[in-house]
């Protein structure tokens, strides 16, 4: 099973994607892979782009944007501060990697090769934490 995008695009999704998995899980023996919120590959894109033209703070507020949409599903989502709070810690070691890639980016921008598909390879996981918790 493959889920990303619209099906885990808020916490209203990711909730009825972990129900659909867990569903799933008690049928039979099931693997669940989880992308990309939705948005997100499109905003991971744009950062690079950024990033490569070497507006590292517009890039960098993408990151922070796509931080603050993970913070919101994660509020709703999960309601034991103290599982929040180890989520929270491994999404701010996901978002560190996004603006150390941001600013190796701006740093190679005269690179002839394009980083587009390192940030989204980086975003894809992004949700994984929040629909196993489920």
């Amino acid at each position: 099973m493959k889920f990303g995008g619209t099906s885990v695009g808020d916490a209203a999704c990711i909730a009825r994607t972990a129900q659909i998995i867990a569903k799933a899980a008690k049928e039979s023996n099931c693997i669940a892979v989880v992308s990309a919120l939705s948005g997100v590959t499109n905003r991971l894109i744009e950062a690079a782009k950024k990033a490569q033209a070497g507006n590292t703070g517009e890039a960098a507020a993408l990151v922070d944007a796509l931080r603050q949409q993970h913070e919101v599903a994660l509020a709703i989502l999960i309601r034991r501060e103290k599982k929040r709070a180890r989520i929270r810690q491994r999404m701010e070691e996901v978002l560190a990697e996004g603006r150390r890639l941001c600013e190796g980016t701006a740093l190679l921008r005269n690179s002839r090769r394009a980083p587009s598909t390192r940030f989204r390879a980086w975003g894809k996981g992004s949700p994984a934490p929040l629909v196993a918790q489920q």
